[in-house]
């Protein structure tokens, strides 16, 4: 899964490069037989989990990285869609709710109900 990850953000436009940063051997060895550069990270170094997105498309990648250039002051990006009513209650499926400048303020599986 990890390497169809990385084969599918090399695809996206807005990147020069793109590495595998984790804490972990096995998967470093793993990701280098396919051939990413890989980067170690401190195993206290706080990780998402990005390397279970094999199916995003590289213009979502495009988005998120134009999205981080147009705001500097923004620490990351979230690619978000409007949540279907049917999708509410699907702990699967995560949920993004922003404030009115579009910053994200809770990201969870959990439905949330204001």
């Amino acid at each position: 899964m990890i390497q169809r990850t990385w084969e599918r953000a090399k695809l996206a436009s807005a990147l020069d490069h793109v590495v595998v940063a984790t804490d972990d051997e096995k998967i470093a060895e793993c990701c280098r037989g396919f051939g990413a550069d890989v980067i170690m990270t401190s195993e206290s170094c706080r990780n998402g989990r990005e390397g279970d997105k094999p199916l995003t498309e590289p213009e979502i990648i495009d988005g998120i990285v134009k999205a981080l250039q147009g705001a500097p002051d923004a620490v990351f990006s979230t690619a978000v869609t409007s949540l279907k009513p049917e999708d509410s209650t699907d702990p699967n499926r995560v949920k993004c709710i922003v404030d009115n400048k579009k910053w994200e303020t809770i990201d969870s599986g959990v439905a949330h109900v204001w």
